[in-house]
């Protein structure tokens, strides 16, 4: 007579499953808790996610010893540690395609100096149908130092000294009176019967092609496409051709003389074209003087403070960006880095994120505030 086996009480499967929630709860709460110390995002990810793993571990064992043996208590344990290792160093779960990457810390940089890594991209996600989207505009986040303590706020664009020119800024107030008492706030403007203004030197602009600028020993900038996660195209150079691609397309960037007076600097990218799963992309690196290293900003923070003002009081500060194109209504995503340099490598200043459906409007010119994600 064959002896059948036991199937397992449901009460040991309830603890089990139990205790797999604490070993995850605990991981996620001592990953969050190590991110709050400062300095943390310049540390291996030895310890970034090993401490958290290793603390978690700790706790699933101990507080499992009170339910079930305590041999099972540190197998349980163990077995969430090694199916959890794996998942939170590769992350299946975020974002597939193109990602920005790190930047290459640049050699011999002057002393009393700081050097940082932006990106800032646009990606064509999908739409019905999949087409094209043809004549592609887009201003994308370019990184500046906020000199508001001058008086005005004159967002100084980073890497373009030797060509910079100021220019005036006409301000129009005939938007609501809280936008008009809101705008007069920050940039100090007098005179409030006025129905126009002309900020003096508000702007710091340049007109070049890019890429290509020198700027003490680092490159600055390159203008790249993608796509999914696969380089199709650098710097008027064509790599390799995917996704039913015959011929590349025509990519200018340039920055613009003149910019909204509440829409800091930006680079305008032109792109005769675009495939559903291309991504468009600008990165550089700079040097920045260390006075001025706490200072450098992708954010429009008038832009933003606007969205507090009428509907979001909670609005962080985030950069604008807008896109213009002829075509179908698409799903899209921007996004814009900063690295800075500690400790002799580039770590993660700020990121911003937005993916967002265009609507039922026709295409036109979009405006968005890059806030889906801020990671700090």
């Amino acid at each position: 007579m064959t002896k059948q086996k036991t199937k397992p009480p449901l009460e040991s499967i309830t603890k089990i499953i139990a205790l797999c929630v604490i070993f995850a709860v605990a991981l996620i709460v001592f990953v969050k808790l190590l991110s709050l110390v400062p300095g943390s995002n310049a540390l291996s990810p030895l310890v970034t996610l090993g401490l958290p793993l290793v603390l978690a571990w700790l706790v699933t064992a101990g507080i499992g010893q009170n339910f079930i043996p305590t041999k099972q208590s540190l197998a349980l344990a163990t077995i969430c540690l090694l199916v959890a290792a794996p998942l939170a160093y590769y992350k299946p779960w975020e974002r597939p395609g193109w990602q920005p990457g790190g930047g290459e810390v640049p050699e011999n940089v002057p002393e009393g100096y700081v050097a940082f890594h932006f990106t800032s991209s646009f990606t064509y996600v999908s739409s019905e149908g999949n087409q094209p989207i043809t004549n592609v505009k887009l201003q994308l986040p370019w990184p500046y130092i906020d000199a508001y303590e001058n008086g005005r706020p004159c967002p100084k664009p980073v890497g373009l000294d030797n060509w910079l020119r100021k220019t005036d800024l006409y301000v129009g107030m005939v938007q609501a009176e809280n936008t008009n008492e809101y705008v007069r706030s920050v940039w100090k403007l007098e005179n409030e019967g006025r129905d126009y203004y002309l900020l003096e030197n508000a702007v710091w602009a340049v007109n070049f092609p890019l890429p290509g600028v020198p700027y003490i020993q680092t490159g600055f900038a390159s203008l790249k496409l993608y796509y999914n996660d696969q380089l199709e195209w650098k710097d008027n150079q064509v790599i390799q051709l995917i996704g039913g691609r015959t011929v590349i397309p025509t990519i200018t960037g340039y920055l613009e003389d003149t910019m909204s007076y509440f829409r800091f600097q930006k680079i305008t990218i032109n792109i005769s074209d675009m495939q559903p799963g291309e991504t468009i992309s600008i990165e550089g690196t700079f040097l920045v003087a260390e006075e001025n290293a706490d200072k450098v900003r992708l954010d429009d923070w008038i832009a933003s403070g606007i969205e507090r003002v009428y509907w979001k009081p909670n609005q962080e500060n985030a950069p604008e960006f807008s896109v213009d194109w002829s075509g179908a209504t698409a799903r899209i995503a921007a996004s814009s880095q900063l690295e800075k340099v500690v400790n002799e490598s580039f770590v993660l200043a700020v990121r911003y994120y937005e993916e967002t459906t265009t609507g039922d409007v026709p295409p036109g010119s979009y405006f968005w505030l890059m806030d889906d994600e801020i990671t700090r």
